[in-house]
Formats: structure tokens, C-alpha cells, sequence
């Protein structure tokens, strides 16, 4: 089974200029955990909710104030995304993405052709097929 026949082909993602109180946004309205960061057309970092949380938590042990206007104002996507993620073409097979997986650090993979995204795959989406395939 190739990665385009099980990923999420309608992909929400971030600039380097949203905010704070928008990649929230995009994480609960989407019902999302990893959005990858774009300029213009290029994938350029991916960002997590485990990554918000880091910052929030990073803010927290310093002794800031947490209110959405300061975080609004000292988030940066670039400062916390993972920059120049790895990716996975449409075409490569699940066990590739299993291989990615089980390498890396990280849940989410943006899917890529030509430079441009396709869409995203997660360990999730996985887990989704083998249950998929064990019951059928």
C-alpha cells in the first residue's frame, strides 16, 4: 500500500507568521497535532502541539505572565519548529513510513512531490491501517 492511498491530502498549515492564538486555533478547530510550516510553496519546518506546550511550559519556569496578547507577542514558529522536516513522497510504501518512523523522533510526516506538499501522514493514520487490514 503506497502513503498516498492512506494520508490526509487536505493539509492545514502555518506560516512563519502566524500567532500564537492562531496555530491554537488551527490545532483545535482541525482537530490537529502537527502543522506543517510553509513558505510560500516550500516546506520549511513542522510544528507540534508538543512543541506549544514546550514553549507554554518554557514561559511558565521563567515566571511569565501567560495571557494570550503576551504570548501573542513572544511566539515565534521559527524559534520552535522543527526546521526542515523530514518528508515522504506519495509514492513510498507504508513500511517506508514505518522505517521513518521508527528512526526519527517525531509522528507526523509531511508528504511531498516535486518540493511541493501533498499532504501529511501520521503514526495514527497507521495505526488506523493495520487495524483496518487485521479486521478485514
Amino acid at each position: 500500500m503506497r502513503i498516498e492511498q492512506v494520508m490526509t491530502d487536505k493539509v492545514t498549515v502555518a506560516n512563519l507568521h502566524n500567532k500564537f492564538s492562531q496555530v491554537m486555533d488551527f490545532f483545535q478547530l482541525f482537530k490537529i497535532h502537527h502543522l506543517p510550516v510553509m513558505d510560500g510553496d516550500a516546506i520549511i519546518g513542522i510544528i507540534s502541539v508538543h512543541d506549544v506546550l514546550h514553549f507554554m511550559h518554557e514561559r511558565l519556569l521563567k515566571g511569565d505572565t501567560l495571557t494570550l496578547a503576551q504570548l501573542d507577542s513572544d511566539f515565534s514558529i521559527a524559534n520552535i519548529m522543527t526546521p526542515n522536516p523530514v518528508t515522504i513522497s506519495p509514492d513510498a510504501t507504508l513500511l517506508e513510513a514505518l522505517e521513518l518512523f521508527d528512526e526519527g523522533k517525531f509522528r507526523a510526516l509531511p508528504v511531498a512531490e516535486d518540493g511541493k506538499i501533498r499532504g501529511i501522514i501520521t503514526y495514527k493514520d497507521l495505526v488506523r491501517v493495520y487495524s483496518w487490514e487485521k479486521h478485514s
